[in-house]
């Protein structure tokens, strides 16, 4: 059979997954026309010089029986999406005659391969190794990000010691923890129904994380009403807050172990926890682990409605 080379087809391509985002799922697509050509950039005298894209003529192969023509693709390249993130993708392609072909693949951590390289990245003094050394290795080696930073202190120059002494207060201030606080609640509730939400903690790395028990946890709840006085444009913020508090003293308590992408949760019956029935109206739910903090990991926020009289 006689075709055009892959590299001068027309089809298209469509992505879903996490791609830099750790808990986004994104939906992505191009459309790869083989008839255009970009020619390469090209530098001269300190100048960049770029080009206009070109039509080309198509290229033609005959293949024999078992054989075929090919082309590759780096889909954090084609995307313009940086590295994609760990997890599961969905690839879906669609020739220009109408073929589709459809694929699933894994993004995964290389813990044993890929720690070295981080830890080299960490040790130097370029911002962005650093940055994606850090942000990789808090995420799935926690205890050799933390390690690293004490070896620098001990055995470093200056600007490393002083670098991992900031590196160690950033640890022990929590700021590269990769627990996420994850509010679950329903879109609409009925007034009669006693609204509950439910508060989880979650293990958003790739390594085993120690923590307290949701119920042992105590949590700052803020709960934002939306009230109309007369007009429809004018209109102010109704505010209550109450804590969620343990039962037991959480001095009391063992941690437990989370595993990668597990949880911890406990529900919140609003309605006891604010001590009075919530009126109908249109709600934003805020909670916190501490009420001065503001840390993305430690804030979770919701919107719904409560309908009925």
């Amino acid at each position: 059979m006689t075709v055009k080379e892959f590299e001068h087809q027309k089809f298209s391509l469509e992505v879903t997954g996490l791609f830099s985002n750790d808990s986004v799922v994104e939906k992505k697509s191009i459309n790869y026309d083989g008839s255009i050509y970009i020619p390469p950039a090209r530098s001269e005298g300190g100048i960049t010089f770029w080009y206009a894209p070109v039509v080309r003529p198509p290229k033609y192969v005959t293949l024999r029986p078992g054989e075929s023509t090919t082309l590759t693709l780096v889909l954090s390249e084609s995307f313009s999406a940086g590295p994609l993130g760990v997890g599961r993708y969905k690839l879906v392609f669609q020739s220009q005659d109408g073929q589709k072909v459809v694929k699933e693949f894994d993004v995964y951590f290389d813990i044993e391969k890929t720690t070295p390289l981080l830890v080299k990245e960490l040790q130097t003094e370029g911002l962005t190794g650093r940055n994606a050394a850090i942000y990789n290795l808090s995420k799935f080696n926690r205890p050799v990000l933390r390690r690293t930073a004490e070896e620098l202190v001990a055995t470093g120059d200056e600007k490393q010691r002083e670098y991992a002494r900031s590196l160690l207060a950033d640890i022990e201030h929590g700021n590269f923890s990769p627990l996420e606080l994850v509010l679950i609640t329903q879109a609409r509730y009925s007034r009669s129904a006693n609204p509950a939400i439910t508060i989880s903690v979650r293990n958003r790395s790739g390594s085993p994380e120690p923590v307290q028990e949701a119920e042992q946890q105590k949590f700052f709840l803020e709960l934002r009403k939306v009230v109309h006085p007369g007009k429809p444009d004018e209109y102010f913020e109704d505010i209550k807050t109450c804590v969620y508090t343990p039962k037991e003293s959480p001095q009391n308590a063992n941690p437990i172990t989370l595993g990668p992408g597990e949880s911890t949760s406990v529900i919140v019956n609003l309605q006891q926890c604010f001590g009075a029935p919530l009126d109908a109206g249109h709600y934003h739910l805020i909670v916190k682990r501490d009420p001065d903090e503001q840390r993305d990991w430690k804030i979770a926020e919701r919107k719904f409605d409560i309908r009925g009289r």
